[in-house]
């Protein structure tokens, strides 16, 4: 994966899901992760899509932090690896931005 296609945003995002999916002692990084990382992100645009389409941004938190304490989760583990469901995540929203005919992936096309 070119990750030099995906935005400053959407390359924050994978990168916090990683640390995220570390901190919560997940062997994989999954989707989940990458969700609530674009959830929280600073000065994001899906927090405000996600309010824009009339869900409280408060209650998508608390459901995504429901799905990632359904996680399997290890200990002593050094780095978590993207799962197969995160790559054709990320798959999908490059192949999503490339026939939308933009340059980069954003974090919204991650979202989406």
């Amino acid at each position: 994966m070119k990750y030099d296609r995906f935005t400053v945003k959407a390359r924050e995002a994978i990168s916090d899901a990683q640390n995220l999916a570390g901190k919560l002692g997940n062997p994989e990084i999954r989707p989940h992760h990458l969700l609530m990382t674009l959830l929280e992100q600073d000065k994001g645009v899906v927090g405000s899509l996600i309010k824009h389409v009339g869900i409280p941004l408060d209650q998508f938190r608390r459901e995504a932090a429901s799905l990632l304490d359904q996680l399997p989760k290890v200990s002593g583990q050094a780095r978590a690896n993207l799962s197969r469901q995160t790559r054709d995540v990320i798959d999908a929203a490059d192949k999503m931005a490339r026939e939308l005919g933009d340059t980069h992936v954003a974090s919204e096309i991650l979202f989406i």
